[in-house]
């Protein structure tokens, strides 16, 4: 079956990865090169706790695939996606709170003393009340593992056209049949579109994805010299990676399509951030980027087969959330895609259709 699969997001290039070891002939059509929007600017930590259920169970269930598909990327690209399984979290707050309710306790947290924490977290802010301690999640590099994932499926013989920017879907008789990319005419038994904040431009009914903001700042330490991903109020996380470098996020903005980084949201970030660990106002700062990541208007994904127009697929709206769920959404939708095999995992716990 000759598949196109457009955008070369992670999300796309999951997708084409299992549609490629389930036997289908695939092309990736991406506007820009990939990884160059919201998958290159994630932060990279594959953190199911703050996801709502029932969207949790779905990333849960994804956690089990990254181990192997990293190892995969390095061995076969040389691509090393700086794959950590086990970082401990550590959430601060600087006012009291009650303990800890019995549900929390039973997933594995546990609240800290400021002591407690600054054992450690010897950098945190000594002002800090208290902490929460979180089970270890794995981190990664978001553009890494996503350029790695589209060479990878190169080599499963995938052809990824970049810089082919699709104008318009081809329709007969309320079927698609390909895509119009300029100059350029695309057919296929099957469509998927995964361009993300741009499949509202692209795909009737899809209008309900829009684009929200967020602007990192990144800072280079030694490595090893922060050991935890920190979260602080005010929505603000600080991630480090195994080369030294520590991720500081986020913000989530209605600015359209602007990915720019702007003075108002770095000084956001930055105040916050160094509130919370203030010895990283000594260390340089590396690089800063804007990405759009596609929010639907309940902020759930939205998977499956259009609900008018036959052979095309959606596979967008995850909105903060599409690194950790890019494998199991391209795992449960190539066999939805290839064999009309609905996925039961879609359907019995997002209960999420094209809107």
């Amino acid at each position: 079956m000759d598949v196109l699969v457009l955008g070369g997001g992670v999300i796309g290039c999951a997708v084409a990865y299992y549609l490629a070891q389930a036997g289908a002939t695939v092309t990736l059509l991406e506007r820009d090169t990939c990884a160059r929007h919201a998958s290159g600017a994630a932060a990279g930590i594959l953190d199911p706790f703050h996801i709502e259920r029932p969207v949790r169970n779905w990333a849960e269930a994804s956690l089990n695939l990254f181990g192997p598909v990293c190892a995969q990327i390095k061995e076969v690209t040389g691509i090393d996606p700086l794959y950590d399984p086990n970082i401990r979290k550590i959430s601060v707050s600087y006012e009291s709170s009650p303990k800890l309710s019995h549900e929390l306790l039973e997933e594995g947290l546990e609240k800290l003393s400021l002591q407690e924490a600054l054992a450690l977290v010897p950098q945190l802010n000594p002002d800090i009340d208290h902490a929460v301690l979180y089970p270890p999640v794995p981190c990664l590099d978001a553009k890494r593992y996503t350029q790695g994932l589209a060479k990878l499926i190169t080599s499963l013989g995938v052809q990824v056209l970049e810089n082919t920017q699709v104008d318009q879907l081809l329709i007969q008789q309320e079927r698609v049949v390909g895509v119009q990319a300029g100059d350029q005419t695309f057919y296929a038994d099957q469509v998927v579109d995964c361009t993300g904040s741009w499949a509202g431009t692209l795909t009737p009914l899809a209008t309900s994805i829009r684009p929200a903001r967020g602007q990192i700042i990144v800072i280079q330490t030694p490595p090893s010299w922060l050991s935890q991903v920190v979260y602080a109020p005010g929505d603000t996380y600080l991630g480090p990676k195994l080369d030294g470098r520590i991720l500081l996020g986020s913000t989530v903005e209605d600015a359209g399509y602007d990915e720019s980084v702007t003075v108002e949201g770095a000084l956001g970030i930055l105040a916050r951030a160094t509130k919370a660990v203030p010895a990283i106002s000594q260390f340089p700062l590396l690089a800063y980027w804007g990405g759009l990541r596609p929010r639907s208007r309940d902020d759930f994904p939205v998977i499956g087969p259009h609900p008018t127009l036959k052979n095309l697929w959606i596979a967008t709206g995850h909105f903060r959330n599409g690194v950790i769920l890019s494998l199991i959404t391209g795992q449960e939708l190539a066999p939805w895609i290839l064999q009309n095999i609905p996925s039961s995992l879609l359907l019995k716990d997002t209960v999420r259709s094209v809107p």
